[in-house]
């Protein structure tokens, strides 16, 4: 009986213990969250200085700063960027990571857990929730600060859990993601100089089916370009369609995204000038609602059935193609 008795304390003593250190270490995990968050909200107004390093790389968007050894210390996986201005935001300084949770968690805990942890780091933000339905989003903002920590769940193949964003606002944008708040007159005249060269060196090569613009063959229809034309003019390749009703070859490239009325129509008539300008006599205009389909514009050449498209997609960006039919 002493034996049994014995046993039974025994596994009582194991299940308290094992459920302590349970205890500990989502507390462990808890409180180490909190202290990431902390420690970056209290570096946001110097733009995490103190966390970063001056050696970087950039693109287009951003600039991706190498973090100290210090912060990799307690945040191997966190990320610093300066985080261009761009069509809906102005530029921010950021310092993010992912936390996961376990897979056996359920909607309802994981949301309670990061606000549980995080609310109490912010007091005096204001917060917006938002469901969405592959992810909920939390985000505390403070005006006079300009800086904002923001979370957003997710699910996939890397785990279940949440990214979190701590941010500052610059209180000048110093960087802007280009053509995101309009062409200035510098890319119009770009943009220009980019649709006339593409008109040439596409009209003159219609006949041979783009032989000499093809570049890299992704397979036996679609071809990269081998020129380049500037960033106003991207997404360029040469494809065919030999299967089609109407067999046909195609070389095609499109503008930056606009972002106005405004801007769609001026840049739709800087576009039909530029290719006026520069194409070859023989071409007439065609306004033939049967032909002209979705175009804005279209120009052929019957001789050798070549035309020139300009059309545009749900008011974004504009599509210039020269189309050689095969028959």
């Amino acid at each position: 009986m002493t034996s049994f008795t014995s046993a039974i304390r025994g596994i009582l003593s194991l299940a308290l213990a094992l459920t302590t250190v349970s205890f500990l270490a989502r507390a462990s995990v808890q409180d180490d969250l909190a202290s990431t968050v902390s420690r970056a909200l209290a570096a946001a107004p110097s733009n995490f200085q103190a966390f970063h390093s001056n050696s970087a790389h950039s693109d287009r968007y951003q600039i991706l700063y190498e973090t100290t050894t210090t912060l990799r210390r307690f945040c191997p996986s966190c990320a610093i960027a300066d985080e261009y201005a761009d069509t809906d935001y102005d530029e921010r300084w950021t310092f993010s990571f992912k936390r996961l949770v376990p897979q056996s968690w359920s909607d309802a805990q994981l949301l309670a857990y990061m606000r549980a942890t995080l609310s109490p780091l912010v007091p005096g933000y204001l917060l917006t929730y938002e469901e969405k339905s592959d992810s909920t989003y939390f985000s505390w903002w403070r005006k006079a600060s300009h800086t904002f920590l923001y979370a957003a769940t997710f699910h996939d193949k890397s785990g279940r859990g949440f990214t979190v964003r701590v941010g500052h606002y610059l209180p000048h944008n110093l960087h802007v993601v280009r053509f995101s708040r309009g062409f200035t007159d510098a890319d119009k005249t770009e943009l220009t100089a980019a649709v006339q060269s593409f008109i040439r060196l596409g009209v003159s090569d219609a006949v041979n089916n783009f032989t000499s613009m093809r570049g890299k063959a992704l397979d036996n229809a679609y071809f990269y370009l081998s020129h380049s034309f500037g960033e106003t003019l991207t997404s360029c390749h040469v494809r065919n369609f030999l299967d089609a009703e109407t067999p046909k070859w195609i070389m095609s490239c499109e503008t930056p995204d606009l972002n106005s009325s405004d801007e769609i129509s001026e840049i739709k008539d800087l576009i039909r000038s530029a290719v006026v300008a520069v194409l070859p006599t023989d071409f007439n205009q065609t306004t033939d609602p049967t032909y002209l389909g979705l175009d804005d514009y279209r120009w052929d050449r019957p001789s050798d059935v070549v035309s020139v498209n300009i059309s545009h997609f749900a008011g974004s960006a504009f599509s210039i193609e020269i189309y050689h039919y095969l028959k």
